[in-house]
């Protein structure tokens, strides 16, 4: 759980800042599944989320900050964590 709090707030602070292979782990703790790859694309889905998630790297193998934005959304709005608000 140390490791998921972690980038957790690294995420939370700074968004630019989030290697995409952690972004992917982080990602994975919160229950997300892969569903499928293409190209660079990894779509991601949640029991409890409506809409799949949607990311890749960018080109220097970091998350892209609107995405990671959209994820941290998502956390708030449907798996109830106040912190990323």
């Amino acid at each position: 759980m140390a490791r998921r709090d972690k980038r957790f707030a690294k995420a939370l602070n700074n968004s630019r800042g989030l290697r995409f292979d952690e972004f992917r782990a982080l990602v994975d703790t919160f229950g997300y599944r892969l569903g499928r790859i293409s190209d660079s694309h990894h779509i991601y889905y949640h029991p409890d989320v409506p809409s799949p998630l949607n990311i890749q790297p960018d080109k220097n193998g970091m998350a892209k900050a609107y995405q990671v934005h959209d994820f941290l959304e998502d956390v708030r709005d449907y798996l109830g964590d106040e912190e990323a608000r």
